[in-house]
């Protein structure tokens, strides 16, 4: 099995782990908690009391809907942070 059919192998299969959905998007776990919370992934327990299990056509959905990067994004400069001390001496 060549590197580029195992890194597709989740595509052929109904349900995916949350920790393999998490590495397939590059996210945590827990951004894929909160993904199955909003609505933007489905999941299935399989047996009662069993992990919920991310349903591989709601994630190829989640990227299918996501909108392509545009260059000028990546180039432009984040701002500072900027921190304010206020000082009251009433």
């Amino acid at each position: 099995m060549s590197p580029t059919d195992h890194d597709m192998a989740w595509r052929r299969q109904e349900f995916v782990t949350q920790s393999t959905a998490a590495a397939i998007l590059g996210v945590s776990p827990t951004w894929i908690y909160d993904a199955l919370v909003t609505g933007a992934l489905e999941a299935r327990r399989l047996k009662p009391g069993g992990r919920p299990m991310i349903t591989v056509s709601s994630l190829k959905e989640l990227i299918d809907r996501a909108r392509p990067v545009v260059l000028a994004e990546l180039r432009k400069p984040r701002a500072a942070a900027e921190l304010r001390l206020i000082v009251s001496n009433a």
